[in-house]
C-alpha cells in the first residue's frame, strides 16, 4: 500500500489546484490489482486494470444493474446496456484467464494474493469455489473496495480542510517519528465516515419475523437502516453537525451506531482492510507532501451509483515536502 501510494503522489501534479478522488480512485484500483489479484504491471496488469475501469466507471449502468431485478433487465437493443454487458464480458475473459493461470501455478500455495488464498480455500465439505464464484468474489471485491474507498479518502481530507486544527494536528504526529500518529488518524478517519457516509443506507431482508417498536415486520420484509439518521442521533453523538474526531479516540464505535460498512452478521468483509488502507495512504501522502484546499468553498454532496460523493471530488493544491522513494 505504502509503495503503491508513494508512487502515485510522485506523478501527482504540483502547485496546481486538481481533484483528490480520481487521484485516490487509482491508489485503491492498483492497490486491489496487487493485493487481490496478484499483479504488478506488465501487459496481463495493463489489459486487466483497462477492463476493470470500464466496468467500475460506469456508474449509470451500475446503478440501474443494482436498482433493477435481474429478472426486468431483459430491455431489448439499448445500447448504453448492451455495451456495459459488453465490458462486463470483457473483463470476466480476462480474469477468469487470471484463475485458469494460477490454478495451474505449481507455487501457488507460497502466493500471498487474494486470488490464490480464495483458490486454495475449501468450504467444510472439501469442495472448491468455482471459476464463477471465484469470479463473482473478485468483482464484489473490486465494486465495494475500489471508488467506496476513494470516495471516503476524499471526505476525510475535506473534512481535515475544514478543520484546520485537526489536520495539523495529523500532519504533525504523522511527521514526528517519535510518535504513533495511527490512534488520531483513525478517530478522524471514523468520525469523517460519520458525517459524511459514502452509503448512505443498507438493506436487508428479514429470515424470520421481527418487531420493531410498534411494528410486527414478517419473514421477507426488505428493512433498510438509514445510517446518515443514526449517525446523527444527538442521544448517541452530542451536536451530531459538529466535526469531533476526539468522539473516537480511545474507543470503538459501538455496533448499531456506527454504519458505514452496514452492521450484524452482513457488516462488510472488507471493513478492517479499508480502514486499514485508508490510514496507510493518509499517513504516506502526508508523509511525502503538503496537501492544501484549493478553495474555501464548502464541498457539495452529490449521489454518484450507490454512493454519496463530493461533487468536486475534494479539490486540493499539493506541494512536496522532500524526496519522494517512489
Amino acid at each position: 500500500m505504502e509503495e503503491e501510494t508513494r508512487r502515485a503522489v510522485a506523478a501527482w501534479p504540483r502547485d496546481v489546484p486538481f481533484a483528490l478522488r480520481p487521484r485516490f480512485a487509482e491508489i485503491a484500483l492498483d492497490i486491489i490489482m496487487r493485493v487481490v489479484f496478484g499483479l504488478r504491471r506488465g501487459e496481463r496488469y495493463r489489459a486487466l486494470r483497462s477492463a476493470l475501469l470500464e466496468v467500475v466507471e460506469n456508474d449509470r449502468m451500475i446503478s440501474f444493474a443494482l436498482m433493477v431485478p435481474s429478472a426486468r433487465r431483459d430491455v431489448g437493443p439499448w445500447k448504453p446496456w448492451s455495451r456495459f454487458r459488453d465490458q462486463i464480458r470483457s473483463a470476466d475473459g480476462l480474469i477468469f484467464r487470471e484463475i485458469e493461470d494460477r490454478w495451474d501455478d505449481d507455487a501457488i500455495a507460497s502466493r500471498e494474493d487474494v486470488l490464490s488464498m480464495l483458490i486454495l480455500a475449501r468450504r467444510e465439505d472439501g469442495s472448491a469455489l468455482s471459476l464463477e464464484e471465484l469470479r463473482d468474489e473478485l468483482m464484489t471485491i473490486l465494486l465495494a473496495g475500489h471508488e467506496t474507498t476513494a470516495t471516503a479518502l476524499a471526505w476525510t481530507f475535506d473534512r481535515l480542510f475544514a478543520h484546520p486544527d485537526a489536520f495539523a494536528r495529523v500532519r504533525s504526529e504523522v511527521r514526528d517519528t517519535g510518535s504513533d500518529a495511527a490512534p488520531f488518524i483513525d478517530a478522524v478517519i471514523h468520525e469523517a465516515l460519520r458525517v459524511r457516509p459514502v452509503i448512505p443506507f443498507v438493506v436487508r431482508m428479514l429470515v424470520e419475523p421481527f418487531t420493531l417498536g410498534e411494528y410486527e415486520l414478517s419473514a421477507g420484509t426488505t428493512v433498510s437502516p438509514a445510517i446518515h439518521a443514526v449517525h446523527r442521533d444527538p442521544d448517541l453523538y452530542p451536536e451530531p453537525s459538529r466535526f469531533e474526531p476526539n468522539r473516537f479516540m480511545g474507543r470503538r464505535p459501538g455496533s448499531y451506531e456506527w454504519l458505514p460498512f452496514g452492521g450484524g452478521t452482513r457488516r462488510c468483509l472488507g471493513a478492517s482492510f479499508a480502514l486499514f488502507e485508508m490510514r496507510t495512504i493518509i499517513e504516506t501522502v502526508l508523509s511525502n507532501v503538503d496537501v492544501l484546499p484549493a478553495s474555501d468553498a464548502p464541498e457539495r454532496i452529490r449521489r454518484r451509483a450507490f454512493m454519496l460523493v463530493p461533487a468536486t471530488g475534494t479539490r486540493a493544491i499539493v506541494r512536496s515536502v522532500g524526496p519522494i522513494a517512489a
